[in-house]
């Protein structure tokens, strides 16, 4: 960068200085899978690539690709893992970024996941003519 200075008597002066922009790029997220498919009401580790002198990561979990509808928020996670439980079933979306000092990262790239209810059926055989199942919705 170059920085001339004119004063009102016609004087100039002229200073060249390095500028240098730090762009962090963003982390890697790992766990969940971008497109995997989870039971519905499971405990979830959240994982993603950890970054070396940062202080602390922001976890931002959604219910759209737009971020719009925010379902849960966590800026102050101090590992690269946050354990999670969603209790609706659906496509979720998630993403991370880092802290170094004050100054945040670029956001990850979004992946998206989708919890799916689990259906259990039961069979009883009561003889031949007769069979009853049950199902269980978890």
């Amino acid at each position: 960068v170059s920085l001339i200075a004119t004063t009102v008597y016609g004087c100039s002066d002229t200073t060249t200085k390095q500028l240098i922009v730090n762009e962090s790029l963003p982390t890697t997220l790992v766990y969940p899978k971008n497109n995997q498919i989870l039971p519905a009401l499971s405990s979830i580790n959240f994982e993603w690539d950890a970054v070396n002198q940062s202080k602390n990561y922001e976890l931002v979990i959604a219910s759209d690709s737009l971020f719009t509808n925010i379902v849960y928020s966590n800026s102050s996670t101090t590992t690269s893992q946050y354990n999670y439980t969603l209790v609706n079933s659906g496509y979720f979306y998630w993403k991370v970024r880092y802290y170094i000092g004050v100054a945040a990262s670029s956001w990850s790239i979004v992946f998206k996941f989708k919890l799916m209810k689990l259906i259990v059926k039961r069979v009883t055989i009561i003889n031949t003519n007769l069979i009853f199942i049950q199902s269980y919705i978890f």
